[in-house]
């Protein structure tokens, strides 16, 4: 199996990290994007802004599989649902507004400590 304009020795940090900080979330159920995040800036060397984009991506695929299976399942408290739901939305518009607009320098010494 081939990306088309990649190759697997530029794709094997991505994996390693990937599969370590989701054994850490799984085992833990916390962590994939904090561990996730600091491991790409700190090892890969990518730009804290690309970095948060890479690893929300991620976990926006992974949290709507486990949504849904929630919702299926009848798991989901819906009136405490549409509380959060502004609130949540709010949060991630403001942090992406403030990680936007930040120096990437600074933002790195906050991340990876």
């Amino acid at each position: 199996m081939e990306f088309p304009g990649q190759e697997w020795n530029e794709l094997w940090p991505f994996i390693i990290i990937g599969f370590g900080a989701q054994l850490v979330d799984g085992a833990l159920g916390m962590a994939f994007g904090s561990i996730a995040t600091s491991l790409l800036i700190g090892l890969v060397g990518m730009p804290p802004a690309q970095a948060s984009y890479q690893v929300h991506a991620i976990k926006s695929l992974t949290t709507a599989a486990s949504a849904l299976s929630h919702l299926l399942t009848g798991n989901v408290d819906k009136r405490l649902f549409w509380r959060l739901a502004f609130t949540g939305m709010a949060g991630g518009i403001s942090g992406t507004f403030v990680l936007g607009r930040v120096d990437g320098a600074i933002i790195k010494l906050f991340v990876l400590a």
